[in-house]
């Protein structure tokens, strides 16, 4: 249980953290600068969750490259991988800040961003940003070595003095500065800081001198293939998750009403958070099922029991959406009166729970094929969200499009990754 209880506490201690962190920081920029400027700098804030792609996907190569390392410190082909990532997401990095800049110096930032002068500075701040989330990929390979270590909890630990440090940029910021967007960059210099945190211990990850490595190692092209095959497959992943979760707005916004899309915007948080924490979980796992499988002790009734376990702490998060969400709900909408669907609840609560049960499933098939086989089965799960979601929304509303991902996801995701994932361990 310790794979659970010390994620699963860590994630949340980061996320009280960085909840009062924001509720500071809001208020900081508001009370000095007006909500215009706080508006611009969420709007930058928000820059990192629509590039879920800036690591190439590569992330996943280096949790197992740097399990492999765990136990084995001459093994070349993770080292090559390691080394590969690096400068890949380096070169990712480049691009994000030349994209930046060329969209400041032809001053496109406050058109992209909608908010016309809303505040001084929109154009630096917003290059700067996207040059923050580039440097934010490299150094996040650094989180993921330690998640391969089996160390995932270090990571949650060190990253949650982010918020900290970017309030404290913020305050920086705020008192020697007038109006300006800028202020807008505190958390991602925070961020940056407690990424720079990990760099350290990871460091031992990696036997031998890795800044020559990554000038001068040689790369086979059978290996960047293979990289390739695994990275693309994890992104596609990534993207296809993303899209058939983030689509439900905008499908309740043009299939339903404006009503329901404050409801599902209501509820959601809650479902959000809870997902958060589990997934702290099962990124444990990860690293365990691959050490499990390289020392041929990973077995179907290791990987039951886990699923087991999942389930059931997913279905504690499922009670309390149910039991607390209308409650939180009220105090969320204060006087006005809002009338919150009550099988929306208990919608999310079915989802947290489909999806505990299929985390431990996903997180062993991690490997080139497992992520292949992901790969498929998301983007025709995605899919059929997609198609029930429109199809639902008119006559259900938000419940519909819940309904639709949880009827996609109990029927073509989780069985077919489970009888996948049992072969796999008891190969």
């Amino acid at each position: 249980m310790k794979r659970y209880i010390k994620p699963l506490a860590t994630r949340l201690v980061g996320s009280v953290i960085s909840f009062i962190c924001g509720v500071l920081y809001a208020r900081m920029v508001i009370s000095s600068y007006g909500f215009d400027t706080y508006a611009v700098a969420s709007l930058l804030a928000a820059i990192p969750a629509l590039l879920p792609f800036a690591d190439l996907g590569l992330g996943a190569s280096v949790v197992n490259a740097s399990s492999d390392l765990t136990r084995d410190r001459t093994n070349a082909r993770a080292k090559d991988t390691v080394v590969l990532a690096v400068r890949a997401t380096v070169l990712s990095a480049i691009g994000l800040a030349s994209v930046g800049c060329i969209t400041a110096a032809i001053d496109a930032w406050p058109s992209l961003l909608g908010v016309g002068a809303a505040a001084s500075d929109v154009s630096l701040a917003g290059a700067i940003a996207l040059t923050f989330v580039g440097i934010g990929v490299v150094l996040a390979m650094a989180g993921r070595a330690l998640q391969g270590m089996g160390r995932v909890s270090q990571v949650y630990l060190l990253t949650s003095i982010g918020p900290i440090l970017g309030l404290l940029v913020a305050l920086a910021v705020v008192s020697s500065h007038p109006a300006t967007a800028l202020v807008g960059l505190a958390p991602f210099a925070g961020a940056i800081i407690a990424s720079c945190l990990c760099v350290f211990p990871a460091r031992r990850a990696y036997p031998g001198p890795i800044l020559r490595d990554l000038l001068s190692r040689k790369i086979h092209s059978g290996l960047t293939r293979e990289i390739v095959s695994t990275s693309s497959s994890s992104l596609i992943v990534t993207l296809g998750t993303v899209l058939a979760f983030q689509a439900d707005r905008v499908i309740l916004g043009h299939f339903s009403s404006v009503d329901q899309v404050g409801q599902y915007s209501l509820v959601a948080p809650m479902y959000i958070a809870g997902y958060a924490l589990l997934n702290a979980v099962g990124q444990n796992l990860w690293p365990h099922y691959r050490d499990l499988k390289a020392r041929s002790m990973m077995s179907t009734s290791v990987l039951n029991l886990d699923v087991l376990r999942s389930g059931l702490l997913a279905a504690l998060g499922g009670l309390a959406i149910v039991l607390a969400g209308p409650s939180i709900t009220s105090l969320m909408t204060g006087d006005t009166d809002v009338d919150v669907n009550s099988a929306l609840f208990f919608a999310f609560a079915g989802l947290a729970i489909i999806q505990g049960i299929h985390l431990p499933s996903a997180m062993l098939l991690t490997d080139s094929g497992g992520w292949r086989f992901q790969r498929n089965v998301v983007i025709v799960m995605a899919v059929a969200k997609l198609i029930l979601s429109v199809l639902f929304a008119p006559s259900m509303g938000s419940v519909g499009v819940v309904a639709a991902t949880l009827a996609s996801v109990t029927i073509l995701q989780v069985p077919l990754t489970y009888l996948k994932a049992r072969r796999a361990a008891a190969a």
